[in-house]
């Protein structure tokens, strides 16, 4: 089995690398997205060779941890990527991921690493200065504020039109990461219009 790791889309970059789980299997129970409206949930069911390869990374994940996020490690020192992104669909399965994810950032240095997350309950203190992450909110389900150990994580909300509690001040997405970047350092929150 191997590692599979994208080296980019139109909506991240062509030169953004990325890494997806299964979406709904890796994510908290209840996820609000889970339902209706999550956009790699369709990926999953409509393409059998998405399916094959986040369902490969969940497993390689299950069965050897550090086979897993050495394959992650050894595709970086070779391909040097300036963006990383962790999971454009699934999400951090546990601490154990979260904590393998702070150490390959510590480890690349030269590379900016993302993360959308609905893991409210994880532990984020010790995060790398090039791991960003953001706590994911969707409309009419509760938002805790995630300590990350000297603050909170910034807040990645998703505005249907119904969305009231968007900070004034929250940066609005404008749909593609490789023009904007603002996402991999911001201490702000953001929003995003429900694709």
């Amino acid at each position: 089995m191997s590692v599979h790791i994208s080296r980019g889309n139109t909506k991240l970059g062509k030169h953004t690398a990325n890494i997806s789980l299964p979406p709904v299997a890796t994510c908290p129970k209840g996820a609000p997205c889970a339902n209706d409206c999550c956009y790699a949930l369709k990926a999953w069911k409509q393409y059998p060779n998405v399916r094959h390869a986040w369902g490969s990374n969940l497993a390689e994940y299950v069965m050897n941890a550090n086979g897993y996020f050495a394959s992650i490690t050894n595709w970086i020192w070779h391909h040097k990527p300036v963006y990383f992104r962790w999971h454009v669909a699934g999400d951090i399965p546990n601490q154990e991921y979260l904590d393998y994810m702070k150490a390959l950032g510590r480890l690349h240095k030269t590379t900016s690493f993302l993360c959308f997350t609905k893991r409210y309950e994880l532990a984020y203190a010790g995060l790398p200065p090039n791991l960003s992450i953001l706590a994911s909110a969707w409309p009419g389900h509760g938002i805790v504020h995630v300590p990350n150990g000297h603050g909170f994580l910034p807040i990645a909300w998703c505005q249907d039109g119904t969305e009231t509690r968007i900070p004034h001040d929250a940066y609005e997405c404008p749909g593609n990461c490789e023009r904007c970047r603002v996402c991999w350092h911001t201490t702000r929150d953001v929003w995003f219009h429900k694709h």
